[in-house]
């Protein structure tokens, strides 16, 4: 049996077997893999939490939806999933400022949770704090739908050669 065979007899047995609840998630997942193989995202992570962003001269936006599959065990946002979106905007922001033939890659992250995390998406609003020539640190905010501020982070990114 390929590989292919064997997915597609699991996801068979997987979806005859399944709740609405998770056929919800899978329909997100599925639709995940999808943008990704579409190219509509950098990476699959941007594909599994459906980044939407925006970039400006010293600034990026990105939002998500908030889904189930964020949650942690108890049900609400993973303080992981908001320090993961907190460091793609930040490094989305900190490679656009990079020259052409360098990266910028995270040396730290620090991140303050707020408030609760309500509502159907969040946005962090990345910024450059300071760019060098081989350090940048940059600050960025996670408001929830009703712009209440649920995060504020702040982080160092090391610039090197590709």
């Amino acid at each position: 049996m390929t590989k292919k065979d064997f997915l597609l007899q699991k996801f068979s047995q997987i979806i005859a077997e399944t709740n609405d609840k998770d056929l919800a998630l899978i329909d997100s997942i599925v639709d995940s893999l999808e943008r990704e193989q579409n190219g509509a995202n950098r990476s699959y992570i941007e594909a599994f939490m459906n980044v939407e962003e925006q970039l400006e001269d010293d600034a990026v936006t990105i939002s998500i939806p908030i889904t189930p599959l964020l949650y942690n065990p108890l049900g609400i946002v993973h303080g992981g999933m908001i320090a993961t979106l907190i460091d793609t905007a930040m490094g989305t922001l900190s490679n656009e400022a990079a020259p052409l033939d360098k990266v910028a890659v995270t040396t730290q992250l620090n991140i303050h949770y707020l408030a609760a995390i309500k509502g159907n998406n969040l946005t962090c609003h990345a910024t450059i704090t300071h760019k060098g020539s081989r350090m940048m640190v940059l600050s960025a905010v996670v408001e929830r739908d009703d712009g209440k501020k649920v995060a504020a982070a702040s982080s160092n990114f090391f610039v090197i050669g590709k």
